[in-house]
């Protein structure tokens, strides 16, 4: 069995632990997949395939590959046995029998069309069976997403979406329910790299022992692009993140870990970071990680934190399925349906359009004196919903018992 995976990447660490826990408990259930790995970025150590559509909207030929398939799916309904020649990229599709997305949220929200549609479009086209793996989908912007989406939701064979709010909206989308499954993301599974390695990493670091209270704090270096309003800035997003840093620091006699979760050239975390760096009062009890490690590691580091505050999603899964309480900043649904609903801590999620210096001291107040409580509902909660994560291969599963036909 040959499962096409897409969206693999490497410096998105969200993306990698997605990519790395969508293969455990597909195989904890199967394991005779074989993945052929599909991405925009890779090495030869992680055999990453280099997708069709890369960028779209500066390259005419995924949209030339578009054609292609409409043409070989017109001439198959006219009952000619076309296949895709192997000089063509769409060759990749041979001898596949499934196409999993594992794109987390790159079918939803801001986006105009880009080449995470493109991909799902051409394997559709080619007749080739598509689940959409532990998601959060919809709610789009622009109306020609809301089309290609629905194309897409309809024709895919089976879809696991990570929060009932992705559910929610397939179902006003005239989706059929019965192939849509509320799951949990599957990172909430991966383990966090041993305290031995941690311990390596901050001594590579020059990071001594960090006094106790720890708060961890992620900065996204893609997140201020989401403000509505034009007077807000990265320089405003930036300032509210030191602002909070000096306030806990003086406050709580904290110390505080700069942590990035992405190192992608675009929108490294580690860029944003020093510009919060530069704004802050009291820089010698700010630590920061600023090398690049694993997924498994990251979380391994998280979880050294007292409290955390994450603005990238997978950074507030790796904290809170370590059971450390989290401040999360949302620039969409995701973060509201799998940190706000599923995990019960819907006040501790900011709005990057609410999000100002005063109002991420008083969550960050909040969740302080909240912490033992926080911790001990989390405690209980997650048990839960790793086995919602495990549920994701177990009704992959069975999707391939039924022959590849809909559940």
């Amino acid at each position: 069995m040959i499962a096409l995976l897409l969206n693999v990447g490497v410096t998105n660490k969200g993306n990698e632990a997605l990519v790395i826990s969508t293969k455990k408990v597909i195989q904890d259930f199967r394991d005779d997949i074989k993945f052929i790995n599909v991405g925009s970025e890779g090495d030869d150590e992680n055999q990453i395939v280099p997708q069709i559509a890369r960028n779209p909207t500066r390259s005419p030929y995924p949209w030339l590959y578009l054609i292609e398939c409409v043409g070989i799916r017109a001439l198959r309904r006219c009952g000619f046995a076309v296949s895709v020649s192997k000089k063509s990229k769409l060759s990749i599709y041979n001898g596949v029998d499934v196409v999993v997305n594992s794109g987390g949220d790159q079918l939803s929200g801001e986006k105009i069309i880009g080449n995470s549609f493109l991909n799902l479009l051409y394997p559709l086209l080619l007749d080739k069976p598509v689940v959409l793996f532990a998601e959060s989908l919809g709610y789009y912007r622009y109306s020609v997403n809301r089309l290609v989406g629905r194309y897409i939701f309809r024709n895919a064979k089976l879809i696991l979406v990570r929060e009932e709010l992705s559910k929610e909206y397939l179902i006003d989308l005239g989706i059929d329910a019965g192939k849509i499954f509320v799951t949990a993301d599957p990172a909430f599974v991966l383990p966090p790299a041993p305290r031995s390695r941690i311990d390596e990493i901050l001594r590579s670091e020059g990071i001594p022992r960090i006094p106790d209270p720890i708060i961890g704090v992620n900065p996204s270096g893609l997140i201020s692009r989401y403000f509505n309003d034009p007077e807000k800035s990265e320089d405003h997003y930036v300032q509210s993140i030191a602002d909070v840093i000096d306030y806990l620091i003086e406050t709580k006699e904290a110390s505080v870990l700069l942590i990035p979760h992405v190192y992608s050239k675009d929108v490294d975390d580690r860029i944003i970071i020093q510009k919060v760096m530069e704004k802050v009062q009291n820089r010698q009890h700010v630590f920061q990680i600023t090398n690049e490690y694993s997924a498994a590691e990251l979380k391994g580091i998280i979880g050294l934190c007292d409290v955390f505050i994450g603005s990238r999603m997978h950074a507030t899964i790796a904290a809170t399925s370590l059971c450390v309480p989290t401040i999360g900043i949302s620039y969409s649904h995701k973060i509201h349906g799998i940190v706000g609903k599923t995990l019960g801590l819907e006040r501790y999620i900011i709005d990057i359009n609410k999000l100002d210096s005063d109002v991420l001291k008083s969550v960050a107040e909040t969740v302080w004196s909240d912490r033992s409580s926080i911790k001990k509902h989390l405690e209980n909660v997650i048990p839960e919903v790793k086995e919602k994560s495990l549920l994701n291969g177990y009704l992959f599963a069975k999707y391939l018992e039924s022959d590849l036909s809909p559940i």
